[in-house]
């Protein structure tokens, strides 16, 4: 991802500032007529080709751009990511706010404690067992090798979680329960079969978010593993699953928030320089410009050479117009590159007058034109900018997550089976 973000934004620098040579302006002779095209008879659709210079996009095409690859796109994923950070912030809080010696109530609950096995028992209370299959390949030479969940096995019985002030609490978790600790035991059957193991066992410390009953009521349990008068006991909730989390209450929350807290704080920035550097003109005049006419007071014209690959290559013809807006007492020299009719228009003096879309609070922002526009290659890369976010913040998003939050746990490395970790 960082690779494509550098990339993109070097070919941002080079499409912005672009090449830039010093005009040489060929005064327009002789006096327009007084029924030349103008104000009131402009002739030309941008829309049709040899109107606008040959890198611009027409307005309509150039607000699209803007609106859907940038405005809405970034929006849109930049509330994504405060909702995300709003969101596990609250349960981060939620989780560092719990008194692990608070009196416990009916209802939903977090509950932390010490894992004591029920009777008789000897082992892990919960274990899950992921079961993978391997499989490797060969690409340029080089060995790579991916392990894939087939089946996951979850085992569970009811054990006692003694919290700090001595309370006996009932866990009774059942085959949806998810367990937040690490899977780093594995068990290698042979070269394409493994099993990542996942456990808790008596003595650890873990804390339990479920629902919890019986906690005042004073209400006898019957079972083989409820002793006495009054235990309370925790159980999964109606909707969702008993989370049994051997890391430290706020953990995973705190983590997922910081996670999305850095991508809002990218979004920002990327727009920010698409802002700033890839359309400032644009913004300029969308939110200030005015459709100024001007009266025509020379012309210029250039050639460049192009030589795409595997072509003989050819001259590419460019045309500007300069021209002069009267505001007020004030004369307001405007020049931008055209299509090669409003120039050719503007030679035989048949415009009187030609439009150009000036800023009324920064007169140095102005283009030739009815309305503001964006050139072929900012629209490159405000798509290509938009694309590439799109694609990298989710995908960024899964794949950065703990392996307890993945519908399946798959892992990939390189080189063959024969050598990965065990």
């Amino acid at each position: 991802m960082q690779h494509l973000l550098r990339a993109a934004l070097l070919a941002a620098l080079l499409g912005a500032l672009g090449c830039h040579r010093d005009p040489t302006w060929t005064p327009v002779l002789g006096v327009a007529p007084a029924s030349g095209y103008g104000a009131a008879s402009w002739p030309f659709d941008e829309r049709e080709s040899g109107v606008l210079a040959r890198d611009v996009v027409t307005a309509s095409t150039s607000d699209g751009v803007a609106d859907v690859f940038a405005f809405l796109a970034y929006g849109v994923m930049f509330s994504c990511a405060a909702f995300w950070v709003w969101s596990h912030r609250k349960r981060a809080l939620m989780e560092f706010a719990y008194d692990p010696r608070a009196p416990l109530a009916d209802g939903p609950a977090v509950v932390v404690g010490t894992v004591e096995a029920p009777a008789g028992w000897d082992g892990a209370v919960v274990r899950i067992d992921i079961h993978q299959a391997g499989t490797e390949w060969q690409h340029k030479g080089a060995w790579h090798h991916a392990w894939k969940e087939q089946r996951r096995d979850v085992n569970a019985r009811p054990f006692f979680l003694v919290r700090d002030d001595g309370v006996r609490v009932l866990v009774e978790p059942d085959a949806r329960v998810a367990v937040h600790d690490a899977h780093d035991a594995i068990t290698r059957h042979h070269q394409s079969q493994r099993t990542r193991v996942c456990d808790i066992k008596p003595g650890e410390r873990v804390h339990v978010s479920g629902v919890v009953a019986g906690a005042q009521s004073g209400q006898a349990y019957a079972g083989a593993y409820r002793q006495g008068q009054g235990t309370p006991v925790v159980r999964a909730p109606s909707v969702g699953r008993m989370v049994i989390s051997a890391e430290a209450p706020g953990a995973t929350s705190l983590a997922r928030m910081r996670f999305h807290r850095n991508w809002a704080l990218a979004l920002a920035a990327v727009f920010t320089f698409l802002c700033g550097v890839v359309m400032p003109e644009y913004l300029v005049l969308s939110a200030t410009g005015q459709t100024e006419w001007a009266t025509p007071t020379a012309t210029d014209y250039w050639r460049t050479w192009r030589k795409p690959k595997n072509s003989s290559g050819y001259w590419v013809y460019h045309h500007a117009i300069q021209g002069a807006v009267a505001r007020g007492a004030e004369t307001l020299t405007v020049s931008d590159e055209t299509g090669d009719g409003p120039s050719r228009c503007v030679e035989e003096r048949q415009c009187a007058q030609v439009p150009f879309v000036v800023s009324s609070i920064a007169p140095a922002y102005h283009q030739f034109g009815l309305d503001p526009h964006l050139t072929t290659g900012r629209v490159v890369l405000l798509v290509l900018f938009c694309l590439v976010l799109l694609i990298a913040y989710p995908a960024s998003a899964v794949a950065s997550r703990p392996w307890y939050l993945h519908a399946k746990v798959n892992d990939t490395g390189s080189g063959p089976l024969a050598t990965s970790r065990p």
